[in-house]
């Protein structure tokens, strides 16, 4: 016969769900106040840089994932690290998963940005003196928080592989934010392959199931960025 067995974690007698949320929402209050007491109501929790973002769209939960698909060239890796570097700037440690444009490329943009000096000069070491003058300005600003913002480079690597490092690297870190630029490029494993076959969203939806488990388990916040998963066919 099925003898009543112990509790887990995935299954929850439903007498027990007001008790369990109720210790959930005392924690927010008094993390809320203990916030409140030092001013610092922001730091640490993930938001979007843009108010009329914030104004629609709530920051996802930790646990939960926000996908900003859109067209080739349609600006969604500056809209990715313009996320990281507004979260790093809070105090929120952020990774930020490159699987296309290598690290130096990264933050010849960045400096750009930053230091408002056209890319071309600095990719030229054509630099005004003026230039120089912003690059130290914006340098000295970015010292401020960009020891929150990490950067993993995952060209040809499996969902897997980029999941063990950041097993590793989460911890390490006290990351709290994975952006992941961008899903097309992951490369599928030999055991989703031998299931199937060349069928892309397939695999796509096991790699978007490994990341979203991840995020889930470790209680992250992850924002991840595709090409081809907001098209119509998919």
């Amino acid at each position: 016969s099925m003898m009543p067995g112990r509790e887990s974690g995935a299954f929850v007698y439903g007498n027990k769900t007001l008790e369990l949320h109720g210790k959930t929402l005392d924690a927010r209050l008094a993390e809320r106040a203990a916030q409140a007491a030092t001013g610092d109501l922001e730091t640490g929790v993930m938001g979007w840089p843009w108010a009329s973002w914030r104004r629609i769209v709530r920051p996802p939960r930790a646990g939960l994932m926000t996908l900003l698909a859109g067209s080739d060239g349609s600006g969604k890796s500056t809209y990715a690290h313009q996320i990281a570097e507004y979260n790093a700037q809070r105090q929120a440690p952020v990774i930020f998963v490159h699987l296309e444009d290598p690290l130096d490329y990264i933050c010849d943009r960045r400096l750009a940005r930053y230091a408002r000096v056209p890319y071309a000069r600095i990719e030229d070491g054509d630099l005004l003196e003026i230039d120089q003058a912003r690059i130290a300005d914006a340098e000295y600003q970015m010292a401020r928080w960009v020891d929150n913002l990490h950067y993993l480079y995952a060209a040809e690597w499996t969902m897997e592989k980029i999941l063990q490092e950041l097993q590793r690297k989460v911890p390490e870190t006290g990351a709290k934010l994975i952006v992941l630029d961008y899903i097309d490029l992951v490369v599928p494993s030999k055991a989703i392959v031998s299931i199937t076959g060349t069928n892309w969203v397939e695999h796509q939806k096991h790699q978007i199931r490994l990341f979203k488990a991840f995020l889930e388990r470790y209680q992250l916040h992850g924002v991840l960025i595709s090409q081809e998963i907001g098209r119509a066919h998919v």
